[in-house]
């Protein structure tokens, strides 16, 4: 009884000690966001609008912001927000590309990136059943060869894709990497991998990356998609990733998302892009 009595009052005790703060929060400023990744060949961008913490909607996408890309000072494109098309004219590897968005309610955005060289694959071979993940079963690995040039940081993101039927050549399966990969390799939101040369610069260096295994026969044919991207497309991607993963974490502390424009928020990137044959 006195065990009882003892519980109780300690539960009044802390019952008691509720506490209520009153703060201001700070004034919402609503920003323009861009996010835009044109590759040598294809131009894409959305440009929206942020949403506070407390407003319970979505984005608002802004149709008449203007959008302009410049190679060097020169103007190349011109149109509004929000636009998925084919270039007139490639983007030129090492040229430098500026971006900048404007729009009458907000600052005028701007962010610049260089174009990366092309690094090539010399060589991708994928091996059954030739490697194992942290729970000790068995995966599939992928080994891509390259000469990594010297003296510069170079960013790789790549994609497995399997063609498992030659009479359906448009029939093309995606194939998933494990999720803990090779030491140097990270796989990002959207199931591709990227990586970095801090191991490897300016060496010929053979990159391996884990897949799941799955069925295989003796007719498929595995194409190997291969990114050279801007280091603020690294981040970036890095950034998405680790926000995604944190959201499912309810002891996680909040990521915030790379951003690499003057004012305003999101991201400018840019990436060349190559397919390869597989050999297995």
């Amino acid at each position: 009884m006195k065990n009882i009595l003892f519980l109780s009052l300690v539960a009044v005790s802390f019952s008691a000690c509720e506490l209520t703060v009153e703060t201001d929060l700070p004034d919402y400023e609503k920003q323009m966001v861009v996010h835009c990744y044109p590759s040598q060949e294809t131009f894409s961008t959305t440009v929206s609008t942020t949403v506070g913490l407390l407003e319970n909607k979505n984005p608002e996408l802004l149709e008449d912001a203007n959008v302009e890309l410049y190679e060097n000072d020169q103007l190349i494109l011109s149109l509004s927000g929000n636009t998925a098309m084919p270039m007139d004219q490639a983007l030129t590897n090492g040229q430098k590309y500026t971006l900048k968005v404007t729009h009458p309610d907000f600052e005028a955005m701007e962010a610049t990136q260089v174009m990366p060289n092309q690094v090539p694959v010399k060589k991708a071979v994928y091996k059954m059943n030739s490697g194992v993940d942290d729970f000790g079963d068995q995966v599939d690995v992928l080994q891509i060869s390259i000469d990594d040039p010297a003296g510069e940081e170079n960013y790789y993101e790549f994609g497995l894709f399997i063609q498992q039927d030659p009479n359906f050549p448009d029939a093309i399966n995606y194939l998933y990497p494990a999720e803990n990969n090779s030491l140097g390799v990270s796989v990002i939101y959207s199931d591709l991998l990227i990586a970095n040369d801090q191991l490897f610069d300016g060496q010929s260096y053979t990159i391996s990356a884990k897949f799941n295994s799955y069925y295989h026969n003796d007719t498929e044919k595995y194409i190997l998609m291969w990114r050279n991207i801007t280091k603020e497309r690294y981040l970036y991607l890095k950034s998405v990733t680790a926000h995604v993963y944190a959201s499912d974490d309810p002891f996680a502390e909040p990521v915030g998302l790379f951003s690499n424009f003057d004012q305003g928020l999101g991201v400018f990137a840019l990436y060349n892009e190559a397919t390869y044959d597989v050999e297995k």
